[in-house]
């Protein structure tokens, strides 16, 4: 139902419980983490053991950017009643959504995810006569896309062949300056809607 399982302490589920929803993208959501170790888990126990029980909603889902968050924040509130406190976590994936691919360029929040979109095509069932996808894996994933993964595969990459990693050149600076700035008022509309909608 759009929600992560979280730690119930004792008392969550009594009238005088605090409701916490819980927004953002993959470090929220809590990647690669057990279900009851994500930080609106970590939160709930935090407050047990300070005598405060907490009823927290994890709504963190993968690459999510404040925008989105927005949208899920609005779409919930018009299925379930209001929350005493909304916590959102984001940022990070503001600039990467731009940086991912030239046709996530703009300032508006229009096209998210586009790479990831793809990937879910790919992964789709295959047509009669076509080979599977592979099925999916969260190592893999992590495999790909991990900071320590990533920063490995470079330093193997320079140690292999030094002169492929020196014409490997970086994002250019004006490539970087536009899609932060793209990324900031992007940032900056959807806190104001999300401070509006809670208001």
């Amino acid at each position: 139902d759009g929600m992560r399982r979280s730690y119930e302490p004792r008392g969550a589920e009594s009238d005088g419980a605090v409701t916490v929803w819980f927004f953002g993208g993959s470090t929220l959501w809590g990647e690669g983490q057990r279900d009851l170790h994500t930080i609106p888990s970590e939160v709930a126990r935090l407050a047990e053991a300070d005598g405060v029980p907490l009823r927290v909603v994890n709504y963190g889902i993968r690459g999510y950017t404040a925008f989105q968050e927005f949208l899920v924040f609005e779409q919930e509130l018009g299925r379930r009643p209001p929350p005493d406190l909304a916590v959102f976590y984001h940022g990070a994936n503001e600039l990467y959504s731009l940086l991912e691919s030239p046709a996530n360029f703009g300032s508006q929040p229009s096209v998210f995810q586009l790479e990831v979109v793809r990937e879910a095509f790919a992964r789709a069932p295959a047509l009669p006569g076509d080979d599977p996808p592979p099925e999916p894996s969260v190592a893999r994933d992590y495999a790909e896309t991990g900071v320590v993964s990533r920063l490995w595969r470079s330093v193997r990459g320079a140690l292999e062949d030094p002169a492929a990693a020196q014409e490997a050149a970086p994002v250019p600076s004006e490539v970087l300056v536009r899609a932060t700035d793209e990324a900031a008022q992007i940032y900056r509309r959807s806190v104001a809607l999300i401070r509006h909608l809670a208001s």
